[in-house]
C-alpha cells in the first residue's frame, strides 16, 4: 500500500515539525518532514527519527492510550551533541537517552504530546567573545567587561583608550577583564593579546540598549521617507538571531554561535532590515543625547515571556511544577517561541555581562490569555530581576512598551460582560512599571488600529518609549506619561477619579465628551458612563447607576477611541478600580 506524503507544518528547518498521518487502513505512522521515513518491518513497531527538531503526536482520535513509539535523536550538526529530551518527557522511557520509547498517555483527547531533542554545542570557544567586533559600541560611564576563552592559566592583556588591563583564564578557560568607566567618543582601537591577538577597529563609546521581545520588536522596514535620512553612522546595530543549529535546550549559551554580520553602521541601505522600533528608538535617543548609540536586537516572533526566563526561575514557580516535574502549561514547541527558557538560553544569556544603558522590552501578545495575563506581572518582575543579575547591573533600567488592544469600540454592546485578558495584561505591564524601581511603561493605546496586531505607527511608539527612557534611564525631568489612575472618591451618584502625571492638565482629545468610561454599582453590572474633567480629576456618572462603587476606563477593544489625555499630548493608561472577574458574579 502506498503511504501518503508528509504534510508540512509551519516552522524552521531546525524544528523539523512532524505530523502523524493515517494510512488508508487506519494505522498511523510518524514521519519526519526533513528526514526520510524508515520502512516499517512490523506494522506495530513505529519509529520516528528526529533530525534536530520536535515531534508532535496528535491524540485527537489518532492515537490509542498505551501505544508506544521508538524515537531517535540525530544531531543537526557535527558540533552539536544530544543532551536530553524536553517537552512532555513524562511519557518517555528515558529522557536522557537519544534512543528511547514514547508511550501515549490516557485521557488526552484534546491535547498533543510534543517532544523535542535538546542539543549542546561542543565547538571550541573563541579567544574573544563574538560581541567584540569592528564598529562596536561600548557603554560609557560604567565598568566595561571584556571577555573570551583561552587555556586555563593563560594571561590576556586588553588595551583601550589609554587603559591596559590584564586577566587570567580560569579553570573553565574563561578570562574577563574590566575596563574603568569610559567617556563618550571615539573612534578607538581595542587590542587584545595573549595566546592569540585581536585588533578591533572603529570602536565608539556611548550608550548601548538591548532591544528584545516578540514580533512587534522583531519587525523590520522603516519606510522610504524615513530611510532617506538614515545616514547615521554613529548608530550601530548588532542582531542576535540564533539560527536553527544554535539552540541548547538545557543550558544557557556563553557565546554566540553565529555573529558573522557583526556590528552594522546605520545607513539608508542597511536600515532596511533593522527592527523598526529599535531604529526609531535609537534615533530619538541619539539625537537628544548626541553620543554614539549601540542597539543589540534579540527578539523572536510569537515568543512567550516564559521563553525569555531562566529555567531555574520557572521551576521555582508552583504553577509550572506538577508532581515534582517541570510541566509548563503551554504546548511545548521549538517553533513559534513557546518553549520555556529557550529564548533566554540562546538570545540573552550569551550576551551577558555586556555593559548596557538599558533594555527596551516589547512583548505580550502571546501572553494575552486568561491563564497568563494576570500572572504576567510576576513573570515580568522575575524576568527583570534575572536579567539584571545576568548583566551584573542591579539597577539596569527597563522600558516596557505597553501592548494595545486592537478592535472596534462597540457602545451598543453590554460592557463588562466578558473578561478582557489583554486589558489585564496591560494592567500587569503598568503595575510592574509603577512598583519596580527603574522601570517605565510607554502607553500606546491611542496608536492602535481596529484590525492590526502590529500598529503601523512604530515611529510614535518608539519616540514615546524614548521619552520614558529619558526619565527612567537618564533621570531627566520630563513628562513621559499620560494621566495615571491615583485614587477615587464616591460622591453620592458620582465617582471622582484622581490622576497623576497630568502633564499641565487633563484634556479631552478632540473635545468632550470623554469616551470609554464604565460605571458599576453593587450588582457589579457595568454600563457606559459620562466623564467630565474637573481640574486634576474626572467626575464619572450614569443615570443608570444611582449608587456607584467602581470605575473602568478603556477596558476592552477599541481603546484607540478613548480620549483622555494630558496637555503634553500623552494618553491616559487603561485602568480599573475593581478587581472583579466574571467568576465573581
Amino acid at each position: 500500500m502506498k503511504k501518503p506524503a508528509p504534510f508540512p507544518m509551519p516552522g524552521t528547518p531546525f524544528l523539523c515539525r512532524l505530523l502523524i498521518v493515517l494510512l488508508a487502513a487506519g494505522s498511523p505512522v510518524a514521519r519526519a518532514v526533513d528526514a526520510p521515513a524508515k520502512k516499517e518491518k512490523d506494522p506495530n513497531a513505529r519509529e520516528c527519527v528526529i533530525a534536530g527538531g520536535a515531534a508532535e503526536w496528535g491524540s485527537r482520535g489518532l492515537r490509542t492510550a498505551g501505544e508506544t513509539f521508538a524515537i531517535k535523536a540525530n544531531a543537526p550538526a557535527k558540533d552539536m551533541a544530544f543532551v536530553e529530551w524536553v517537552g512532555n518527557v513524562g511519557v518517555l522511557a528515558d529522557f536522557k537517552s537519544p534512543e528511547t520509547t514514547l508511550t501515549m498517555p490516557a485521557n488526552w483527547p484534546w491535547e498533543h504530546v510534543k517532544v523535542a531533542a535538546a542539543y549542546k554545542r561542543v565547538a571550541p570557544k573563541r579567544f574573544v567573545h563574538a560581541l567584540f567586533q569592528d564598529h562596536m559600541v561600548l557603554q560609557r560611564g560604567v565598568i566595561v567587561p571584556v571577555w573570551g576563552w583561552a587555556e586555563p592559566g593563560k594571561e590576556v592583556m586588553v588595551e583601550f583608550a589609554g587603559q591596559t588591563v590584564k586577566a587570567t583564564a580560569g579553570k573553565d578557560g574563561k578570562w574577563l577583564a574590566r575596563l574603568a568607566p569610559l567617556e563618550a567618543g571615539g573612534p578607538h582601537t581595542l587590542k587584545i593579546s595573549g595566546p592569540e591577538s585581536r585588533t578591533i577597529n572603529d570602536v565608539m563609546v556611548g550608550d548601548v540598549w538591548l532591544c528584545s521581545g516578540q514580533s512587534n520588536m522583531a519587525g523590520s522596514g522603516p519606510g522610504a521617507e524615513e530611510l532617506a535620512t538614515a545616514n547615521l553612522p554613529n548608530i550601530r546595530l548588532f542582531q542576535n538571531n540564533p539560527g536553527p543549529n544554535e539552540y541548547d535546550g538545557t543550558q544557557p549559551f556563553d557565546d554566540l554561535a553565529d555573529a558573522k554580520n557583526g556590528w552594522v553602521q546605520c545607513s539608508p541601505e542597511k536600515a532596511k532590515s533593522w527592527s523598526r522600533v529599535a531604529f526609531f528608538f535609537g534615533r530619538a535617543i541619539h539625537e537628544h543625547h548626541k553620543v554614539p548609540l549601540g542597539l543589540i536586537v534579540s527578539a523572536m516572533d510569537g515568543s512567550f515571556i516564559e521563553g525569555w526566563m531562566p529555567r531555574a526561575t520557572l521551576e521555582s514557580m508552583p504553577e509550572y511544577m506538577a508532581g515534582g516535574k517541570f510541566t509548563p502549561d503551554y504546548n511545548l514547541s521549538w517553533g513559534g517561541g513557546q518553549m520555556p527558557y529557550i529564548r533566554y538560553n540562546a538570545h540573552i544569556a550569551p550576551l551577558a555581562p555586556f555593559a548596557l544603558r538599558g533594555v527596551l522590552w516589547y512583548q505580550g501578545e502571546s501572553n494575552g490569555s486568561i491563564r497568563s495575563a494576570l500572572r504576567y506581572r510576576s513573570l515580568l518582575t522575575s524576568m527583570i530581576r534575572d536579567w539584571r543579575a545576568a548583566f551584573a547591573q542591579e539597577k539596569l533600567p527597563f522600558v516596557v512598551i505597553q501592548m494595545h488592544l486592537f478592535g472596534k469600540l462597540e457602545t451598543s454592546r453590554e460592557p463588562g460582560k466578558d473578561r478582557v485578558p489583554w486589558a489585564e495584561l496591560q494592567e500587569s505591564q503598568l503595575a510592574v512599571a509603577r512598583t519596580v524601581p527603574n522601570v517605565g511603561c510607554a502607553v500606546t493605546v491611542d496608536l492602535a488600529r481596529e484590525q492590526s496586531l502590529h500598529p503601523p505607527d512604530k515611529r510614535s511608539i518608539s519616540e514615546r518609549a524614548a521619552l520614558v527612557a529619558r526619565k527612567v534611564a537618564y533621570g531627566e525631568d520630563v513628562t513621559a506619561y499620560g494621566p495615571l489612575y491615583k485614587s477615587m472618591q464616591i460622591e453620592q451618584d458620582k465617582v471622582r477619579v484622581n490622576f497623576e502625571s497630568s502633564g499641565g492638565g487633563l484634556v479631552a482629545k478632540g473635545g468632550e465628551p470623554l469616551k470609554y468610561f464604565l460605571l458599576a454599582g453593587e450588582d457589579r453590572k457595568w454600563t457606559w458612563a459620562d466623564g467630565k474633567i474637573e481640574g486634576e480629576a474626572v467626575l464619572v456618572s450614569s443615570p443608570r447607576v444611582r449608587s456607584p462603587i467602581a470605575v473602568r476606563y478603556a477596558w476592552g477593544s477599541g481603546q484607540q477611541e478613548a480620549n483622555l489625555f494630558n496637555q503634553a499630548g500623552l494618553p491616559a493608561a487603561p485602568f480599573r478600580t475593581d478587581d472583579w472577574s466574571p467568576e465573581d458574579k
